[in-house]
């Protein structure tokens, strides 16, 4: 039997920009606050794309622009 890719294979990394991004991070970020096993993965990336790498493992799709571009204080 064929195995089928999965729907997420093949995303160009500009799919992960606009509006759905925002919310996406604003998710992620939420999930991080509630959790803290999580919080304490976060926290030990090593960059941004290790951030949207753990991100996406849970399910949110955002590149590591919008991660800097969202997240400066």
């Amino acid at each position: 039997s064929l195995v089928r890719p999965h729907k997420g294979v093949g995303l160009r990394r500009s799919d992960a920009h606009g509006p759905m991004s925002k919310s996406q991070l604003n998710a992620f970020l939420a999930k991080v606050a509630a959790d803290p096993a999580l919080k304490a993965r976060v926290d030990a990336a090593a960059d941004s794309d290790a951030v949207v790498a753990i991100a996406l493992a849970e399910g949110h799709l955002f590149s590591p622009a919008t991660l800097s571009r969202f997240s400066r204080t």
